[in-house]
C-alpha cells in the first residue's frame, strides 16, 4: 500500500492534534461529561477520516483489467469461465448468465431455477463449478438453498409461487 502525503507538517499537526484529544479523552473518560465523550468520538472520527483523504484509488497489477460487462445484474455472486474463455455468471436468485468471448451477455439464462432458490438473507445460489470434461459432457454443479415451500408443495394444487 502506497501513501502519498501532500503536505507533511499538516499532516503531522493533524495526528499529534488528535493524539492530544484522543488521550484527554482516555485519561478523564470516567469523570466525563456528555460533551466531553462527543468530542472524545468526533476526535476518532476524525482520526479515521485524516487518514482515508490520504490514499489514492486502488492500482490494479499487472496483466489485470477493468471491465464494465453489463450493468443490469442483481446480486452476483460469481463468476466461471470454460476452456474457450467464455464466462459463466450466477446470481444469488437461481440465475446462470452466460458471456461470450466478445464480452456479450446472452438474452436468455442458461439455467434459470428462480422458483427453487430460497434466496433470502445470506441463502440462494452460492457455488457454481463446471465439470473438469465440460467440454465434451456439458456438466455443471451448482450449491444452493432450496425453498422449502417449493420443495413440499411444487405441482400440487397448495403451491403458489
Amino acid at each position: 500500500m502506497h501513501i502519498k502525503i501532500k503536505n507533511y507538517k499538516l499532516f503531522f499537526w493533524r495526528i499529534a492534534y488528535i493524539y492530544k484529544l484522543q488521550h484527554s479523552c482516555i485519561m478523564n473518560f470516567t469523570n466525563t461529561t456528555s460533551n466531553k465523550q462527543k468530542k472524545c468520538v468526533l476526535a476518532i472520527l476524525l482520526l479515521m477520516l485524516s487518514f482515508t483523504s490520504l490514499t489514492n484509488g486502488q492500482v490494479l497489477p499487472p496483466f489485470f483489467s477493468n471491465t464494465l460487462i453489463n450493468n443490469t445484474w442483481t446480486e452476483i455472486a460469481g463468476m466461471n469461465t470454460d476452456s474457450t474463455g467464455q464466462m459463466y455468471v450466477w446470481e444469488r436468485a437461481g440465475k446462470v448468465w452466460v458471456i461470450d468471448t466478445n464480452g456479450v451477455k446472452l438474452s436468455v439464462p442458461l439455467l434459470d431455477i428462480h422458483d427453487e432458490v430460497g434466496n433470502w438473507r445470506d441463502h440462494g445460489c452460492l457455488g457454481f463449478a463446471l465439470d473438469p470434461n465440460y467440454d465434451v459432457n456439458g456438466l455443471i454443479y451448482l450449491l444452493y438453498v432450496v425453498d422449502r415451500h417449493h420443495l413440499l408443495f411444487f405441482g400440487t394444487g397448495s403451491y403458489n409461487a
